[in-house]
């Protein structure tokens, strides 16, 4: 698979909260640090600056176990925190 396909892939993963841990995104993430940052900076960039669209979406919100989007800040700041620090 080529590089750009994997990013898709990685970011189709993280696109709604499931209440799972990646562990093979993440990974998958690690090793495409350097394409793969400036895709989650403009995605952090867009929450900034609209963040309704993220608020009012429902795959965001609580789900099954009582997560919500608590949980899914949680696990985007895990993978920028792997990739960015």
């Amino acid at each position: 698979m080529d590089k750009a396909n994997a990013i898709t892939e990685i970011l189709e993963a993280f696109k709604n909260f499931d209440g799972t841990y990646k562990k093979e995104q993440i990974d998958d993430a690690i090793e495409l640090k350097e394409e793969i940052t400036p895709y989650l900076v403009e995605i952090l960039e867009n929450v900034v600056a609209d963040p309704d669209p993220y608020i009012q979406n429902e795959n965001l919100k609580k789900t099954k176990t009582g997560q919500g989007i608590k949980a899914k800040k949680s696990s985007l700041m895990i993978l920028l925190n792997t990739l960015l620090f």
